[in-house]
C-alpha cells in the first residue's frame, strides 16, 4: 500500500513537472513569436520607409526633368549626391542623365571677369552667375566627378564624350575671359583614380591626356594645361611624351591678347617649373623653350588691348617677363646643345592698338537709380545713422518705405536697356528690402514681393543662370535663417507659382536630412 502511495506521489510530481516545462516552453515559444513578429514589423516598416522615400526621389526627378537642361542637369547630379540615395545602380544612372542633359545648357564653357571689372554691370552680374557652375562644360564635369565615387570606369568614359574644346580667340570688346580649370582639375582626376597601376604601366593613362594637351587653342589654357603635366608627377618616359605633345601644341595657340594677359603673370613660373621638372628626369627641354619663346612673341605681338594696363605698367611688366625669359628660362636648357635667342623688342612690338571692354553699367536709368537712392534711405538717416528696429515703426520711415513701393510699382522691363538688366537690378532692390524690413507683416510682404518676381520671371526659361543665381540665393537662406524666419521661407517657396523654385526648396530639405 505505502509502495503505491509512493509510485502515486512520484508520478504526480513528474507529471507537475512536465506540465511546468509545457507551460514554461510554451511561453518562451510564445515570445519568441512576438519578437519575431516584431522584427518582421519593423523590418517592413523600414522596407516600406525605404520604398516610399525612393518614390519621393523619383517625383523630385520628374520635376528635375521638366527644367531647363542646366536646372535640370544641376537638380539630377544633387539629388544622386544625396545621402538618401543608396542604390548604385540608380545613383550611376542619375548621373549619366544628368551629363547628357547638361550638353544642352544654354552656355557652353564658364566665363569670368577681367581682374579689377566692376561688379554692378551686365557682365559682372553673368560672371557672378557663371559661378554657379550651370555652363554645359562645368555641369558635364561634376557629374564625372560625381561618378567617379560610383563608377570609375564609367566616370572615364563619360568624360571622353565631352566636346574637345575649342576656345576662339577674344576681341579686346570682350568684358569676360574663359575658366576652363574645373575641366583639367576633373581630367587630372580622372587620370590619377580611372587607372588601374596595370593600364598605368601600359603608357594608357598617358596617352589619355595627351588627346587633351595636343588640342589646346587659346592662351587661357596654357598655364593649367602645363600645372596638369606636373600634377601627374609621372616618370621620365611617360613625362616625355606629355612634355612633346605640350611643345607641339604652344607652336599652334592663336594670337588672343585678351585672354593672354589675364593669366600671363602665372605663365612663365608654371614654365619655370616644367623646364626644372625636364631637367630632374634628364630630358631635353630645348624644343620646349623654343615653342614657349614662339608663343610669348605671337601674343606680345598681337594686337594689343588698350585696357590691359596703362603705357607705363604694361611696359614693366613686359620688362620683367622679358627679362626672365631671356636670363633665367632660355639658359635652362639641358642639354645646352641649341641655341635659344633672346626675345628682342622688335619681336614683340604689338601690330596694333585695339579698344577696351565694354560695360553696360546698371543704376543708369532716372528710374533705377531714383529706386537705388530711395532702398539706400531706408537703410540710413539724413545724418548717416542706420534705422533702428524701433524707428522702423515710426511714420518717418513708414513713409520712405510708401515711397519705394510706389517707385517700385511704376518701374517695368522697358525702363531699361534689356529684360536682363531689369531682372538683375529689380532682384538687388527686393532682396535689399527684404533684408532692411523688420519681422512681422512688412517682412511677409518683402518676402512674397520677391518671391512673386522670381517666379513670373521669363528668364527661367530664356537664360536661367542668370534667374538661377538670384533663385539659388533665395533658397540658401532657407538654410542660414533660424526658427520661423526658415520656416515662412520654406512655405512661402513651397507655394510659389514655379516648379523650379518648388524644386530647389525641396533639394535644400534633402541636405537637412540625416
Amino acid at each position: 500500500m505505502k509502495t503505491g502511495i509512493l509510485i502515486a506521489v512520484i508520478l504526480l510530481v513528474i507529471a507537475g513537472a512536465t506540465i511546468g516545462w509545457q507551460k514554461k516552453d510554451a511561453k518562451i515559444k510564445h515570445q519568441q513569436q512576438n519578437s519575431g513578429e516584431a522584427k518582421d514589423l519593423e523590418q517592413r516598416d523600414a522596407e516600406d520607409k525605404k520604398l516610399q522615400q525612393r518614390r519621393d526621389l523619383e517625383i523630385l526627378a520628374g520635376y528635375a526633368r521638366n527644367a531647363p537642361a542646366e536646372i535640370a542637369a544641376d537638380a539630377l547630379i544633387s539629388i544622386a549626391q544625396s545621402n538618401k540615395v543608396t542604390d548604385q545602380v540608380w545613383k550611376r544612372e542619375l548621373l549619366a542623365e544628368a551629363f547628357r542633359t547638361a550638353a544642352g545648357a544654354q552656355h557652353k564653357v564658364k566665363r569670368k571677369s577681367l581682374p579689377g571689372s566692376i561688379v554692378d554691370t551686365r557682365s559682372g552680374y553673368l560672371s557672378s552667375a557663371m559661378l554657379s557652375n550651370l555652363d554645359a562644360l562645368s555641369l558635364q564635369c561634376r557629374a564625372v566627378k560625381a561618378m567617379l565615387s560610383v563608377d570609375k570606369t564609367k566616370a572615364r568614359e563619360l568624360f571622353t564624350e565631352i566636346p574637345k574644346l575649342k576656345l576662339e580667340p577674344l576681341s579686346c570688346e570682350d568684358p569676360l575671359v574663359y575658366d576652363v580649370s574645373g575641366f583639367y582639375e576633373t581630367l587630372t582626376s580622372v587620370a590619377k583614380t580611372a587607372f588601374t597601376p596595370k593600364e598605368i604601366k601600359q603608357g594608357e593613362q598617358t596617352q589619355f591626356v595627351k588627346q587633351y594637351v595636343e588640342i589646346q587653342m587659346s592662351p587661357a589654357q596654357v598655364e593649367i594645361v602645363a600645372e596638369t603635366i606636373l600634377s601627374l608627377e609621372l616618370p621620365a618616359t611617360q613625362f616625355e611624351i606629355l612634355v612633346g605633345a605640350f611643345s607641339s601644341a604652344l607652336e599652334k595657340v592663336a594670337g588672343d591678347y585678351r585672354s593672354f594677359s589675364v593669366p600671363w603673370l602665372s605663365t612663365i613660373p608654371t614654365m619655370h617649373k616644367l623646364t626644372e621638372a625636364c631637367k630632374r628626369r634628364e630630358i631635353a627641354n630645348d624644343k620646349l623653350l623654343e615653342a614657349f619663346r614662339a608663343y610669348l612673341i605671337k601674343q606680345f605681338s598681337a594686337d594689343r588691348c588698350s585696357d590691359s594696363s596703362t603705357a607705363s605698367e604694361r611696359k614693366t611688366a613686359e620688362a620683367e617677363q622679358i627679362n626672365y625669359f631671356n636670363n633665367n628660362l632660355r639658359l635652362a636648357v639641358y642639354p645646352d646643345n641649341k641655341r635659344i635667342l633672346p626675345l628682342s623688342t622688335d619681336e614683340i612690338k604689338p601690330a596694333k592698338n585695339e579698344g577696351a571692354a565694354k560695360y553696360y553699367p546698371y543704376w543708369q536709368s532716372s528710374k533705377a537709380k531714383k529706386l537705388l537712392s530711395r532702398v539706400q534711405r531706408l537703410n540710413f538717416n539724413d545724418e548717416g545713422k542706420k534705422f533702428t528696429e524701433a524707428e522702423k515703426q515710426g511714420s518717418e520711415w513708414q513713409w520712405r518705405l510708401s515711397q519705394f513701393l510706389a517707385d517700385m510699382t511704376s518701374w517695368n522691363p522697358e525702363d531699361e536697356k534689356s529684360e536682363e538688366d531689369y531682372f538683375h537690378q529689380k532682384n538687388i532692390l527686393l532682396r535689399g528690402l527684404l533684408e532692411l524690413v523688420p519681422a512681422g507683416p512688412m517682412h511677409d510682404d518683402a518676402l512674397n514681393r520677391l518671391i512673386t518676381f522670381l517666379s513670373d520671371s521669363k528668364l527661367q526659361q530664356s537664360d536661367p543662370i542668370e534667374w538661377y543665381w538670384h533663385a539659388k540665393r533665395l533658397t540658401a537662406k532657407s538654410r542660414s535663417a533660424e526658427g520661423d524666419g526658415r520656416l515662412k521661407i520654406i512655405e512661402a517657396l513651397g507655394h510659389s507659382r514655379s516648379p523650379i523654385l518648388y524644386l530647389y526648396t525641396e533639394i535644400e530639405k534633402l541636405k537637412d536630412q540625416p
